[in-house]
């Protein structure tokens, strides 16, 4: 099995344990979300934004479940290409800035 699909394997395995760490941290709505905004920074981005209210919740949750297969996937086609470092950099500095940006 090439790198690429374990690494998406990998990441939907760990999807629903980081969904849960995001949804516990959301406290049912009367948390701080802190979890959900480090995780899932682009989701939550989507849910500041002006997107109308019966798009937002599919976007967010299919963002969010499609997230780190991605990642893993990126990862996995970076160590077949001998780029693992230089990716990992890449994802590590947008995900944070992204992250950055869901605390404004």
């Amino acid at each position: 099995m090439s790198p690429k699909v374990i690494g998406a394997i990998s990441g939907a395995i760990l999807t629903p344990f980081t969904m849960l760490f995001a949804i516990v941290s959301a406290g049912a709505g009367h948390g701080d979300y802190i979890l959900a905004r480090i995780l899932y920074p682009s989701s939550c981005l989507i849910l500041d934004s002006n997107v109308p209210d019966s798009f937002r919740v599919p976007s967010i949750c299919g963002l969010a479940c499609i997230q780190l297969p991605i990642y893993g996937w990126v990862l996995g086609n970076a160590l077949e290409k001998k780029q693992l470092p230089l990716t990992m950099g890449l994802m590590i500095g947008i995900h944070s800035i992204v992250a950055a940006l869901t605390f404004r």
